[in-house]
């Protein structure tokens, strides 16, 4: 760099104007230190520069305040690194943190849709039982009723992440479809016996 050439040039100059083999060999060393010190300031400048774009490059469009905060905690240790090393060090764990906090924000709002899809699907098993229990299908309802305690439970467990609410919602579903279609069977059952018996009536009154 021009920086470099200069303090090449102001070392050369000093060895030029010194005056015994002792001053000579003072203003070498003085040089070379110079000129090794700023090679190595630039260095860790350039790395710096690298790394803080690495940070802006794992930062998405629209990124929540959140990740923003950790993205310029990470630039900030990058700034204050005094070693490659530990610039190095400070990208990589900035890009840990803006990434788990990505991650998490994710995980949230996958759990917070599945979460409401399971409300609504609880809602609807919650009124098919009022439906099977006004028409007289009590155990239908019972049976239901179970399913609709095991989604309640995950519902209600901390530790619940969207998958297994998702599984949760699958499995009260499959439990109201067939809640249903056996009332429908048996509605139909009803209807057919019915139909029979009037059938049957009729042909009575003949004899």
């Amino acid at each position: 760099s021009d920086e470099v050439i200069a303090k090449a040039n102001a070392a050369k100059e000093a060895i030029n104007n010194a005056e015994t083999l002792e001053a000579v060999e003072n203003a070498e060393s003085e040089g070379k230190t110079e000129i090794a010190n700023q090679i190595a300031a630039e260095q860790l400048a350039a790395a710096k520069k690298a790394a803080k774009a690495a940070i802006d490059a794992v930062v998405p469009e629209g990124a929540s305040d959140e990740v923003i905060a950790k993205a310029n905690a990470a630039k900030e240790a990058i700034d204050n690194a005094e070693t490659i090393e530990a610039v190095e060090n400070a990208k990589t764990e900035g890009e840990t943190a803006i990434k788990d906090q990505i991650a998490a924000e994710k995980a949230a709002a996958a759990k917070e849709q599945a979460t409401n899809m399971l409300n609504n699907a609880l809602q609807v098993a919650e009124n098919l039982v009022g439906i099977l229990n006004d028409v007289g299908y009590t155990e239908l309802a019972e049976t239901l009723n179970t399913a609709i305690e095991a989604a309640n439970a995950a519902l209600n467990n901390a530790e619940a992440t969207a998958e297994t609410l998702t599984t949760a919602r699958e499995v009260l579903q499959t439990a109201v479809t067939e809640a249903y279609d056996a009332k429908m069977a048996a509605d139909a059952l009803a209807d057919a016996k019915a139909t029979l018996q009037g059938a049957v009536d009729t042909a009575k009154a003949f004899y």
